[in-house]
């Protein structure tokens, strides 16, 4: 999957660098498309994770994986860390830090092309709403 929003921001970056060296309002300048830069990155892996856990939450879709079964058991055991199961199971809540930490080394991209295949398998969501209720464990 590629992210053309942080691409652009990241060329726009280093175009600004090359052109100007120095000054104060230009640094703020290179902050701010930083911290841009990384809203993105987290958007992404934020709307990855999730629309993994609705392909596959509580084991739906199991049985129709087919050959991307264990890389589903493998993407399960590491997202593990990265989100918490609401009360009454309906869905989930994401932990912003751990996912910006990735302290189980989930590759973003293999997951991107993971939920790109189950999509092109023809496998739906859950049918039953189960979803990311808009909150992070951790604020």
């Amino acid at each position: 999957m590629v992210n053309w929003k942080s691409k652009y921001l990241a060329m726009k970056l280093k175009y600004i660098n090359a052109k100007y060296k120095g000054g104060s309002d230009f640094d703020l300048l290179d902050q701010d498309i930083q911290r841009l830069v990384q809203e993105a990155v987290f958007e992404d892996k934020v709307k990855l994770i999730n629309e993994f856990l609705e392909l596959t939450w509580r084991g739906y879709n199991r049985t129709k994986l087919g050959e991307l079964t264990e890389t589903f058991k493998e993407f399960n055991e590491q997202l593990d860390c990265c989100y918490e199961t609401n009360f009454g199971r309906s869905g989930w809540n994401l932990n912003r830090s751990k996912i910006k930490e990735n302290p189980n080394d989930i590759d973003f991209n293999e997951l991107a092309t993971i939920v790109e295949r189950m999509k092109s398998m023809g496998l739906q969501k859950n049918p039953h709403g189960h979803e990311w209720d808009g909150r992070y464990s951790d604020e």
